[in-house]
């Protein structure tokens, strides 16, 4: 007996320091962790989380998903209904505690614990990243307005050089002409 209580010991601890190995990596990554039940409240909101949407963990855990979902897309969001992935990555809208909106990538998935079925996001905040993309396209578009202006400016150089060497070469040829003509006076 005095054995078996010492495996149920060891075996406890394991778990604790799994559960607590585990803790630290879902608070210590930099994507915002979001878990709710079936009905859609909040049951764990990881530090990157509070970060990203501004909350306090004990001000969103408790309460719905909604508070974290703009007002115009809660009727939208996709309920678990089975095991496994439900979507891989899709661009959502998130909503700040003050008010503003961001967009963000979200992984949403599902899994059952005992009767319930749980849901959890792993979300990333877009914004930096949508800001680069937009730069990066606004330099584009400067680099092709810049290589169109140089293909124009060379296409009137062109001819306008022609013209200049052409009234150049007249002048030089009107230049002699009057100079061998005699005075008139």
């Amino acid at each position: 007996a005095a054995k078996d209580l010492t495996d149920v010991e060891r075996l406890a601890a394991q778990v604790r320091t799994s559960e607590e190995r585990f803790r630290e990596v879902v608070e210590n990554i930099s994507d915002g962790v979001v878990l709710t039940d079936a009905a859609g409240i909040v049951r764990y909101f990881n530090g990157a989380a509070e970060k990203m949407f501004g909350w306090p963990r004990d001000g969103v855990v408790g309460k719905p998903i909604d508070l974290l979902i703009p007002a115009k897309y809660r009727t939208c969001h996709p309920q678990p209904t089975e095991r496994g992935l439900l979507a891989s990555a899709h661009a959502i809208e998130g909503v700040r505690q003050d008010g503003t909106s961001f967009p963000a990538e979200c992984t949403l998935s599902s899994f059952p614990v005992g009767d319930e079925i749980l849901r959890v996001a792993v979300l990333r905040d877009t914004t930096e990243r949508n800001e680069l993309t937009a730069k990066m396209m606004r330099m584009d578009r400067l680099i092709s307005a810049g290589t169109l202006a140089a293909g124009v400016a060379h296409e009137i150089n062109n001819p306008l050089s022609y013209v200049v060497a052409n009234v150049d070469f007249a002048a030089r040829d009107i230049a002699q002409i009057i100079g061998s003509q005699p005075d008139a006076a």
